[in-house]
């Protein structure tokens, strides 16, 4: 995701992820971040998550017309011919053991087409329904958004998976991932990668930016806040623009070697991308 997801920050653009690792194992504490607590609920939701999930409800409540003649010999472009076939897939994994539905869901997800959301919806930034991705392709966040919800149907829980937008340092853009953890060990899905990846595997890699706990929107700092019980809440929400803006006020958790200090505490925004989608 090249320029999607776009994070503004007043005053102290440098210092973005002020909290920089200073080990490897530092890096994928960072990165597993991604599953501190979001507040009881109490974190914005997305807004395209809103929207995303207003159209799924609504592709569920359409009249389903007949079941078409889903041939793959055919290769059939049919309505509703892909979702039947997905919904096969996963009726055919839901006995095997987790990390198995989670290798087949990452492989079956990362063999759809990749299309920017300029040119799948002529639009900077469009999250897709699973529906959407499978019938048009997508990108970086449709891989990811599709795997969450295949593994929610085929029972896993939401407190084990996180959408995660990271930062690639490698590829110098914006990212989206799915995150999920199978007993003790977390997993990324990546649709940069065709297996399964140990978190450790990307954490010097990969730099979150921010989650979505079911939709649910939590910043890192924020995060590492939440999990010292008794530290002072240096954290303030404030929705703006119809709902639109979480703009958070913040303090970094570490200083920059020789950066100089803000003179206040950093404002972030959180807002809608005009920006293009990437991979």
């Amino acid at each position: 995701m090249r320029q999607g997801f776009r994070i503004t920050v007043f005053a102290a653009a440098a210092m973005l992820c002020a909290a920089l690792p200073a080990s490897a194992h530092d890096a994928e504490a960072a990165l597993d971040l991604a599953f501190a607590s979001t507040g009881g609920g109490t974190a914005m939701v997305a807004p395209r998550w809103a929207a995303m999930t207003a159209r799924m409800a609504a592709e569920d409540a359409a009249p389903r017309p007949a079941a078409p003649a889903c041939k793959p010999a055919a290769k059939t472009t049919a309505p509703g011919c892909q979702a039947a076939e997905w919904s096969r897939k996963l009726d055919k994994l839901s006995a095997r053991p987790d990390v198995r539905q989670l290798k087949a869901v990452n492989r079956q997800v990362n063999a759809l087409t990749y299309v920017a959301d300029t040119d799948n919806w002529a639009q900077a930034d469009y999250w897709a329904t699973p529906r959407e991705m499978l019938e048009r392709g997508g990108d970086c966040e449709d891989f990811a958004t599709a795997k969450y919800f295949a593994l929610r149907q085929l029972g896993f829980a939401a407190a084990d998976l996180r959408i995660a937008v990271v930062w690639d340092s490698v590829d110098r853009e914006q990212h989206a991932v799915l995150l999920a953890r199978a007993g003790e060990r977390t997993l990324v899905l990546d649709n940069k990668r065709a297996d399964l990846t140990p978190l450790a595997a990307v954490a010097d890699r990969y730099q979150l930016l921010y989650a979505l706990d079911d939709g649910r929107i939590a910043l890192p700092l924020q995060l590492a806040a939440a999990e010292q019980p008794g530290a002072p809440q240096r954290t303030r929400n404030r929705i703006v623009n119809g709902g639109r803006t979480l703009v958070m006020q913040i303090q970094p958790r570490r200083r920059l070697p020789g950066a100089t200090p803000p003179a206040a505490p950093f404002e972030m925004a959180l807002a809608e991308t005009s920006a293009p989608a990437g991979r």
